[in-house]
């Protein structure tokens, strides 16, 4: 009688995008099943309470057993948080299951050194991975933007998110060159606050600047701007007072960041080999990244730089799109 073959376990493919403002998760057979804040609340004795959207709805509490952390904040890692958030979070997305293998692809942001990736590394395979696959996220960026890594001429890629903001050149399966700029999306934020403290003399929440971004955040005037009523802490009564902005306020508030954005990409161009130089300001950059929300800001810059910049279909997931190609080419 023929003894019966061995059923290999399924494997698991999970990609993890570690951005210090979110954290998306993707199962390569559920599809996203994670994305919400980098945030944690735990209790006095350090147990996690909540990660996500959860944790984030405790921030003020009164209660003094309640704790909201970040676990990457202003270029600092926070490992101990951060630990505590992975394995509270590889419990709720169900990435580790009994009699499977789980494959990791890893994108982390540029503060993480090698050496703290691979702590996090060997985190993850203590937790229960089979395998992890890990690089920065500029990487996952172009994988996502589908552009051509390996074609004999340079294409430029380039990403701005909340804490990171790099632009890449690969030709031949090589990053040829890259950069890094402070310009990102917390700058975007924090120039609309100095606005209203300067101008309106209104303390804004940062829940305040996220919905002014996502409504009317952009860098083209238009002839018919949507508006807003804004309420913050008046800096001269300390009540809770009104302001009413628009789109083209907006706009003319960003203005200096999106010339500094030009200024950089120049630089970086200026300062590549002749013939790379050439290939991109031919075929353009593809642009990904929450800023990349912002309306116009692909066309403005284009404009300013004088060379193609396109925007990828959606901006903020291209990163999590880069994952899942990687794991599907992966070797089980």
């Amino acid at each position: 009688m023929k003894a019966k073959e061995k059923r290999k376990p399924k494997t698991i493919l999970a990609g993890i995008d570690i951005g210090s403002s979110r954290v998306r998760v993707l199962l390569e057979d559920e599809g996203l099943v994670f994305d919400e804040p980098c945030v944690l609340a735990v209790d006095r004795k350090g147990q996690c309470l909540a990660i996500g959207e959860q944790a984030w709805q405790m921030r003020g509490l009164s209660d003094d057993e309640v704790r909201v952390i970040r676990p990457l904040e202003n270029n600092v890692v926070n490992f101990p948080a951060l630990d505590t958030f992975l394995e509270q979070l590889c419990l709720d997305t169900g990435i580790f299951r009994m009699f499977k293998k789980t494959v990791i692809a890893l994108s982390y942001p540029t503060m993480l050194s090698s050496q703290d990736v691979q702590v996090l590394k060997e985190h993850l395979i203590h937790l229960g991975a089979e395998k992890v696959y890990f690089d920065q996220e500029i990487l996952f960026s172009a994988l996502g933007s589908r552009i051509d890594l390996y074609a004999p001429v340079a294409s430029g890629i380039m990403n701005i998110g909340h804490e990171n903001c790099e632009i890449a050149v690969y030709a031949k399966g090589q990053l040829i060159e890259k950069s890094g700029f402070s310009m990102n999306g917390q700058a975007v934020s924090r120039q609309i606050t100095g606005w209203f403290h300067d101008q309106k003399r209104l303390l804004v929440s940062e829940e305040t600047v996220e919905s002014i971004k996502e409504n009317l955040g952009g860098f083209i005037p238009v002839r018919r701007p949507k508006a807003m009523e804004i309420r913050g802490i008046s800096m001269d009564t300390h009540n809770l007072e009104s302001a009413v902005i628009d789109e083209n306020q907006i706009a003319q508030v960003l203005e200096p960041i999106l010339e500094q954005w030009a200024i950089w990409i120049t630089a970086f161009l200026e300062a590549l080999d002749p013939s790379d130089r050439q290939d991109i300001i031919m075929r353009g950059i593809v642009a990904c990244g929450g800023c990349l929300k912002l309306r116009g800001l692909a066309s403005s810059l284009s404009n300013l730089c004088g060379l193609p910049i396109y925007c990828t279909d959606e901006p903020s997931l291209t990163v999590i799109q880069g994952l899942s190609s990687l794991l599907q080419k992966a070797e089980l």
